[in-house]
């Protein structure tokens, strides 16, 4: 299973719950319900106590806002390139957390699609490296603005290391519970599909409604801000 930013993980949480729910009468599934059911509730409670407690680079622009601020404008500006450019990417984007690691997890995926990345001629994105300097920069200043911040308030650094130890834990109690209803089920049935952090941006009968949802980014146009010299 990927490793996924904890945005991806929360929204999964409430779904890992439900078909723990729907398969308790099968061994295999029940006997890892056992350990997956207490990391959900403790990475829930963490995700949310930090999502919605004070975060101090947010509140000032001493404590890092603007750097945050120019790194998720410069990654918005280019992955709806990327959206147009290479066929049947994840259009999610979560930017707008308020979660640092979240932030990391999401810009380190655009910046991967866009090494990797190969449009229909096969052929690396002709903005690829001029892309990656510019959100590599703001990446690094935000990083180090971030850092501050939890060295200067232990109590928030102190949630959010509580919060990177519980995601970690899920993650792997997930990925055991999603291999385990594959085995009861298959790796194409619907319930082992809603177990994977790569599809949480459908929408899901299971979804906490409090849950901010994913932007899904269309395609560069004209009116997105991307520079009008990289548009086609």
């Amino acid at each position: 299973m990927e490793q996924a930013a904890m945005w991806r993980l929360r929204c999964v949480a409430p779904r890992a719950a439900q078909v723990a729910d729907r398969y308790a009468d099968h061994s295999i599934v029940s006997a890892r319900s056992a350990t997956l059911l207490p990391t959900i509730g403790a990475f829930t409670r963490a995700y949310d106590e930090v999502r919605q407690g004070d975060i101090p680079w947010a509140r000032d622009a001493v404590s890092g806002r603007p750097s945050t601020y120019e790194l998720v404008a410069t990654a918005r500006m280019w992955f709806p390139l990327l959206v147009r450019d290479i066929p049947g990417i994840d259009r999610s984007n979560f930017l707008d957390s308020v979660i640092s690691d979240d932030i990391v997890d999401d810009v380190g995926r655009i910046i991967s699609l866009l090494r990797e990345g190969r449009g229909m001629d096969g052929e690396p994105m002709p903005y690829r490296s001029d892309a990656i300097e510019r959100l590599d920069a703001a990446l690094r200043a935000a990083q180090t603005q971030w850092l501050h911040a939890e060295a200067a308030d232990l109590a928030y650094a102190e949630r959010m290391n509580a919060l990177r130890w519980k995601a970690v834990s899920f993650r792997a109690e997930l990925e055991w519970f999603a291999q385990s209803v594959a085995h009861v089920l298959d790796h194409n049935a619907s319930d082992y599909l809603r177990l994977l952090p790569s599809r949480a941006w459908y929408a899901d009968k299971a979804d906490d409604r409090g849950m901010p949802q994913p932007e899904i980014v269309e395609p560069a146009t004209l009116v997105t801000g991307v520079p009008r010299m990289h548009e086609a």
